[in-house]
């Protein structure tokens, strides 16, 4: 199944002022450098992210791009997030030099992340299906969703979305994938339904769990530098202050599993409790080193972790995640680590084939729909209002009495 879009690009600063695109905005700005934001440009396409601790052995670089795994992939944005990366990676391609390294788009599903009451439900056409979750809930008894089984969801997932689909010609392609799906966890129906939507292995996937032996020296040197490591999240802080954006980075955690839940590990100037006790940051950095696959990093260590094992170009990310990795740039001073250059995510509005043919009928096009000021045939003086909004409001509706 092949899926085809008309696109309409439509400046940020129309969108009615939505934090999320003028934050976008201010991020993608020409003088996005002056203010210290590593902006991803073609000029600097034969980047690539590096450390001491040794990058894989592949010979691709990779244009990154993550969430953690929810249903039917989650909200829209983890969608965009795939195409936003398999989109910048085929640009890159085609602008590098011959016999420069390949460049391919990779999918970081978070499947330790745990929580689950934010990736069990999923809205359709207005209506949400909820998959009941009986587990623990107490902080650090909650397992990582990996190992959330989802088998029962398959049937009243699938009876749910029989009512809610609209009859399309892609709605029996949606059934029959989602029933083919394997729902052993919220990660490996993801993963399935990832490869469904973008099949023929353009878009690689990983999950932390493939990476951990890797990332365990990364994580445990860490932790022999938190005390600098925390001075340099505080440093990280300035310049989004400087630029208007709210730092939303406060603390560095990292996690242990215990028990088969992700249990978050306190540190105290010197000391940290681990499940077998209180250590040094010595000691706990050696049993992350002798035991990788019972430690992982929290949100803000996690893209240090990814550029010191991987050779990324470009981290992909939407407005949160921008302003906390750009907050972190000075943790890659602490770590010598070279960081992967930043790239906002596709943000989109999609318009359905009958709703774009009703609009067109009424003269309205997508840039007018969302520029109250840009359609080509509404003319605010002539509608006989001094108030913008109030004229777009009579011509709307004089259109749709046409329509009738």
């Amino acid at each position: 199944m092949a899926l085809t879009f008309d696109v309409h690009r439509i400046a940020p600063a129309a969108l009615d002022a939505q934090a999320e695109a003028a934050l976008l905005e201010r991020l993608a700005a020409e003088d996005a450098a002056h203010r210290g934001f590593p902006r991803f440009t073609l000029e600097r396409a034969d980047h690539a992210s590096g450390s001491r601790f040794g990058s894989s052995a592949t010979p691709t670089r990779y244009v990154v791009a993550g969430q953690q795994p929810g249903l039917l992939t989650g909200p829209l944005y983890t969608f965009l997030k795939a195409v936003s990366a398999i989109a910048l990676a085929r640009r890159i391609a085609s602008a590098s030099v011959t016999g420069a390294t390949p460049v391919g788009p990779l999918f970081w599903i978070a499947s330790e992340d745990h929580d689950v009451l934010e990736v069990n439900r999923v809205t359709v056409n207005g209506r949400r299906f909820v998959h009941p979750y009986a587990g623990p809930l107490e902080r650090g008894r909650v397992p990582p969703v990996s190992a959330i089984p989802l088998v029962e969801a398959r049937e009243p997932l699938l009876a749910f979305l029989r009512e809610a689909l609209p009859p399309t010609q892609f709605t029996p392609w949606v059934l029959e994938t989602i029933a083919g799906l394997d729902f052993t966890s919220y990660a490996t129906a993801f993963r399935g339904l990832l490869r469904a939507c973008f099949g023929g292995g353009e878009l690689s996937l990983v999950e932390p769990d493939e990476l951990r032996a890797r990332i365990a020296p990364v994580l445990a040197e860490m932790v022999e530098r938190w005390p600098a490591l925390v001075r340099a999240l505080e440093a990280g802080m300035r310049p989004l202050h400087d630029a208007g954006v709210t730092p939303p980075l406060t603390d560095l955690r990292f996690f242990e599993i215990v028990a088969g839940a992700r249990v978050p590990v306190e540190i105290e100037g010197e000391r940290v409790t681990l499940a077998s006790g209180t250590v040094s940051l010595r000691e706990a950095a050696r049993q992350i080193r002798e035991r990788p696959r019972d430690f992982s990093p929290g949100a803000a260590l996690r893209p240090l972790c990814q550029d010191a094992v991987l050779p990324v170009v470009v981290t992909i990310g939407g407005p949160t995640e921008l302003a906390y990795l750009w907050q972190i740039q000075p943790l890659y001073q602490v770590m010598e680590i070279r960081p992967s250059l930043l790239q906002p995510r596709v943000s989109a509005t999609f318009v359905e084939p009958g709703i774009a043919r009703t609009a067109e009928k009424a003269g309205l096009t997508p840039e007018a729909a969302f520029t109250a000021l840009a359609s080509t045939d509404i003319d605010v003086a002539a509608a006989g209002s001094d108030e913008p909004d109030a004229a777009l409001r009579e011509a709307i509706e004089r259109h749709g009495q046409a329509l009738l």
